[in-house]
């Protein structure tokens, strides 16, 4: 007769608090300050050497399934949970850190330059998962602005996705346009998502600031502050353009043209 099955299960009592850890205090080092440049370069590297330890955590629960299997286990359903959340709180960690890399990488290591908006934007489009029935339109009419070339597909990138991530139906519409009005470049983007309450649209841009939890929409909250960064790093602003009350978000960004041709 084959060997039954054996199974693992984890008692209620052996399971212990996790204590909330408060978040560290930065003091100032007398005689010295932190600008945003050193901070940049603190990130990236922390964010940078945490990855490796991350994303070899997150194989772990993957290597207990399989040690577990092998060994005759059948994990039960509570075990199989834990394991679920260890390797979901793992890659959201990792993407956390990915983000913060993004975010620190805003003007670093590349050249200001004439960069093409439209073959930027298709760049954009091919890093993102454009889900069936959702409609993407583009529309340059000034096609050139002297920005980092890598910033402006990140730039791209972080509208379209967060677009798409955050809308609330199967079909959704996403446009971008872009003109020089005077000595600007404006960029202006909409979509015909579930639209963002006004009391809303300055938190959206802060750091990992999301306006729904991360059990509902995956995500780092950290999007739309890689695009405010790129705009001001760029010497840009940022204005809401007035949109429907009941759905859509549409702002436009602009950039100032000098040295920028057409």
């Amino acid at each position: 007769m084959a060997e039954a099955p054996k199974t693992l299960r984890l008692e209620q009592g052996g399971k212990s608090d996790i204590a909330k850890q408060n978040a560290p205090n930065f003091a100032e080092v007398e005689g010295s300050s932190l600008t945003a440049s050193d901070f940049d370069e603190f990130v990236y590297v922390l964010s940078h050497d945490l990855r490796a330890s991350v994303r070899a955590l997150a194989e772990v629960p993957k290597w207990i399934e399989e040690d577990l299997a092998s060994e005759g286990y059948e994990t039960s359903e509570s075990v199989g949970d834990y394991l679920h959340m260890m390797d979901t709180h793992a890659h959201r960690l990792d993407r956390m850190l990915f983000d913060l890399l993004t975010y620190s990488r805003v003007g670093r290591k590349q050249s200001i330059s004439p960069a093409s908006l439209s073959r930027s934007f298709a760049a954009a489009q091919r890093e993102c998962r454009v889900p069936d029935g959702f409609l993407v339109e583009q529309s340059f009419e000034h096609d050139t602005l002297m920005i980092g070339a890598k910033d402006i597909v990140v730039l791209f990138k972080a509208l379209l996705s967060n677009a798409i991530k955050h809308h609330d139906r199967n079909e959704g519409r996403f446009e971008v346009s872009a003109k020089k009005i005077n000595n600007e470049l404006v960029i202006i983007v909409n979509d015909d998502g579930p639209g963002i309450p006004l009391s809303q649209r300055e938190r959206i841009f802060k750091v990992m600031t999301t306006l729904r939890s991360r059990d509902e929409v995956e995500g780092s909250g950290m999007g739309l502050a890689v695009v405010k960064k790129i705009i001001a790093f760029y010497g840009g602003r940022l204005r809401w353009v007035d949109q429907s009350p009941d759905r859509g978000t549409n702002f436009a960004m602009y950039f100032p043209l000098d040295g920028s041709t057409d």
